[in-house]
């Protein structure tokens, strides 16, 4: 299996990871037989990035147990909420619903017991979160903040009842999950809203394959700020 280097493929892109994508899916479909004509010319391990992506963005929308989808009115409001941090703390209603949404994705993508979003608890968490980046002076450092505070509180465990039988949370999976949404949410906005998911999936596989310098430095902001920095100039 092709490993996945970030350094490695920044040199190799000339494009985004989320123009690459797009490049693919404008050819063909996005079955894993149909993708390959065209993402072959890719680097392997761009190639088994995006494809993976693109064959999960689909379903997102009609499997995700959480709400409805968010608008692009919220999903704008959020990551203005994440890039300029601080007040009005009004920000928090949009930030928490999109970031639940984005980690909820996150969490049924990736392999282990459901677990399910505690939006109650997202929300508070997030309102902490906003009134603790007004010292931060960049959109990297607030977004770092915003992520730490996330992961310190318990936004995300079993379904109710279930969790009696089950084993301690997975706090790496939940903060990589934290990570994937927050990174979705720093990159640039789609020209058509229709393509979060596909932007979303994108980052949930790129932070899925290098994220570990992230999670390793959830409790440092300046480190955190840096990984979160070099993720969002990949996608």
């Amino acid at each position: 299996m092709d490993e996945f280097d970030p350094q490695g493929v920044a040199t190799a892109l000339v494009l985004p990871l989320r123009d690459a994508a797009r490049g693919v899916r404008s050819v063909v479909h996005a079955s894993a037989d149909a993708l390959h004509p065209t993402a072959a010319v890719l680097p392997p391990p761009v190639r088994n990035l995006i494809k993976d992506a693109l064959q999960h963005a689909d379903d997102v929308r009609e499997h995700t147990p959480f709400r409805k989808h968010p608008e692009a009115a919220e999903i704008e409001a959020a990551a203005v909420a994440i890039r300029d941090g601080g007040l009005p703390l009004a920000a928090t209603g949009p930030m928490a619903v999109v970031l639940g949404y984005g980690i909820q994705v996150a969490l049924r993508r990736s392999e282990g017991p459901r677990l399910l979003v505690r939006e109650t608890v997202l929300a508070l968490a997030a309102t902490d979160a906003l009134r603790r980046t007004e010292s931060a002076a960049t959109e990297s450092e607030r977004a770092a903040v915003i992520a730490a505070q996330l992961t310190r509180a318990p936004i995300a465990g079993p379904p109710p009842l279930r969790g009696l039988l089950s084993a301690p949370t997975d706090e790496e999976r939940i903060a990589r999950a934290v990570i994937a949404a927050v990174v979705w949410l720093l990159a640039e906005r789609p020209d058509d809203p229709q393509d979060e998911e596909k932007l979303l999936s994108l980052a949930i596989a790129l932070v899925g394959k290098a994220g570990d310098d992230a999670i390793a430095n959830i409790n440092d902001t300046q480190a955190l700020s840096d990984a979160l920095n070099s993720l969002q100039g990949l996608l």
